[in-house]
């Protein structure tokens, strides 16, 4: 499962886009070196033990992550009102 695909999803911040499936996030992870998100499945599909951000480059352990609940709830009424 990747993020979820919308025809406005143009009109989003780019901080609610996955930037592995360029879709807005869905389960959203949060890399904590570098602060950047990407969905939960983009994740889970790189099997790498040192994840490197698609957006800065820099390299996050896999361990060292945050699970974004809150934000998925607004990604939701963003995209619920937007459409």
């Amino acid at each position: 499962m990747v993020g979820i695909n919308a025809k406005n999803k143009h009109i989003l911040d780019i901080k609610y886009i996955c930037p592995v499936c360029t879709l807005i996030l869905r389960d959203p992870v949060q890399l904590n070196e570098c602060g950047h998100r990407q969905c939960q499945s983009c994740f889970d599909a790189e099997h790498e033990i040192i994840i490197k951000c698609r957006q800065c480059q820099s390299e996050t352990s896999r361990t060292e992550i945050t699970y974004l609940f809150l934000v998925k709830e607004k990604i939701y009424l963003i995209y619920v009102d937007s459409a």
